[in-house]
């Protein structure tokens, strides 16, 4: 093990061996069965489709039949259209390899950071259950194409406490693009003011001076992220969604479950263990960030995406701390040649090494076709049974068909986007989806639903198998459509 340690010596070695890793990533995104396994990667790459096709940013709903010209704030406009432009050009594998490169990158650069206070065997160990954790949650969503943005956010902050200065003012424009790609932009300021405070605690003789400054910083930060088509509704966005009443209906947003072994519990215990064990000594503001993201995580699922790449890295210095050895001081001895450190020449060969199995694998996977077949999310077979007519009534569909409705020119009754649907709409969609006969029947006929799609273990499908004057059309182990035997008259 120190044989391997001793090859990392230089920055050069250090960023050579993050890029293997980062590779590793990417070869672990690009087979990953579970890319695609979002309906809402579908409604993203269409809205990307109608922006390129309209050359506009949708200001009301275009997709629904339900909301249809009601306010939509598309603040993830960026992502979407990166993500059509690989579609137009390579299909969903196209799509794919954007996702897999993206997390490649931000896998890179937190590995970096982690070998800049950790040797590599402490660092492969640091790593793999948050990376467990981060690759859970790699679908072929905007989350991840700003993965690389929040770990340059994190390294960038972290240096420039280390250094004693104020951020760099390449962080300034990242902002803008970061708030038009994600909404998790909201944590990049929220840990400019955690930085800052700290460097404000950490400055008592010049405390004024140093809050003055980092507040300039803030402020200008906060500016450069309101350059979005929506201002300052694109800043109020992130708050408005987490305040919806039924939010945690929705899978993402449920709190986490510990009922059995997950990555995240394993986490947990790893970092009480060091905590406990190696003594870390982290400042009282890192504490109050790392608790401030794990209760927000026990409170929805979806943020383990940020715990898991904040947490180690403000982690890192303490634990490299802890873990170097106290030793004697002792003569110096020369290098062996087989473990001399690696010189810019072999970094530099090396970087290129990867840097050609990087094009050689991503451009091997691009050759090869994605095919989308049924699934939970996407009803390939069933949506292609209706027929043309049919789909051009209105329909009740399950939430996470809604996204492939709209990919093939279905309105549907409700998708992904529960936020523009509001929750008045939102929650009638569950009181159907629980299974009140009454409910069913008076919604559906409110608005003179036609059919239905949903998956044949559902309640509304056990419904309509009983209801009179419903027929089945066609049903497979992922979805069934059931239509009215009398089409109702439009209004």
């Amino acid at each position: 093990m120190e044989q391997i340690d001793a090859l990392i010596k230089t920055d050069h070695d250090r960023t050579v061996a993050a890029l293997i890793l980062g590779l590793g990533a990417l070869i672990l995104a690009l087979t990953s069965p579970q890319m695609f396994g979002d309906g809402d990667t579908n409604w993203h790459v269409a809205t990307g489709l109608w922006i390129l096709d309209h050359g506009r940013i949708p200001a009301t709903d275009p997709f629904s039949f339900t909301a249809v010209g009601r306010r939509w704030i598309t603040h993830e406009w960026l992502s979407e259209v990166t993500m059509a432009l690989a579609f137009k050009g390579a299909g969903w594998s196209g799509v794919r390899v954007l996702i897999s490169l993206a997390f490649a990158a931000g896998i890179t650069l937190f590995a970096r950071e982690l070998l800049r206070s950790l040797n590599l065997v402490p660092t492969l160990i640091v790593a793999v259950i948050p990376g467990q954790l981060l690759l859970h949650h790699v679908l072929a969503r905007p989350h991840v194409l700003v993965l690389p943005l929040m770990a340059l956010c994190m390294v960038e902050l972290l240096a420039a406490r280390r250094q004693g200065r104020l951020p760099s003012l390449w962080l300034l424009p990242m902002m803008t693009a970061w708030s038009n790609l994600h909404g998790s932009y909201i944590f990049g300021l929220a840990f400019m003011g955690v930085f800052g405070l700290e460097a404000l605690l950490d400055a008592p003789a010049e405390r004024i001076r140093t809050g003055l400054k980092w507040a300039a910083f803030g402020a200008a930060a906060l500016a450069c992220s309101v350059m979005t088509p929506n201002l300052i509704d694109g800043l109020v966005y992130p708050f408005y969604v987490m305040n919806m009443k039924d939010l945690q209906a929705i899978d993402e947003w449920k709190p986490a479950d510990f009922s059995s072994l997950s990555e995240l519990e394993v986490l947990l215990i790893a970092t009480i263990f060091l905590l406990f064990y190696k003594k870390l000594s982290l400042g009282i503001v890192r504490i109050g960030l790392l608790l401030t993201l794990l209760h927000m995580t026990l409170q929805h699922v979806r943020q383990e995406f940020v715990l898991a790449l904040a947490g180690p890295l403000l982690l890192a210095q303490p634990l490299g701390n802890a873990l170097k050895p106290v030793e004697a001081p002792r003569p110096p001895s020369p290098t062996p040649p087989d473990l001399a450190p690696a010189g810019p020449g072999r970094g530099g060969w090396a970087m290129a090494a990867v840097a050609v199995a990087t094009v050689l694998v991503a451009g091997g996977r691009l050759a090869l076709p994605e095919a989308r077949v049924d699934s939970e999310t996407t009803p390939v077979t069933a949506l292609s049974h209706v027929p043309a007519e049919i789909r051009a009534q209105p329909v009740f569909n399950d939430y996470s068909f809604g996204g492939w409705l709209i990919f093939n020119h279905v309105r549907p009754f409700m998708d992904g986007r529960s936020d523009m649907y509001g929750d008045a709409l939102f929650r009638t969609f569950l009181d159907v989806w629980r299974g009140d006969s009454d409910v069913i029947t008076r919604t559906l006929g409110a608005y003179r639903v036609g059919w239905v799609i949903a998956p044949p273990s559902s309640s509304l499908i056990h419904w309509a198998a009983r209801a009179p004057d419903w027929r089945r059309l066609y049903q497979d182990k992922w979805a069934a459509v059931y239509v009215r035997r009398t089409p109702l008259p439009a209004r």
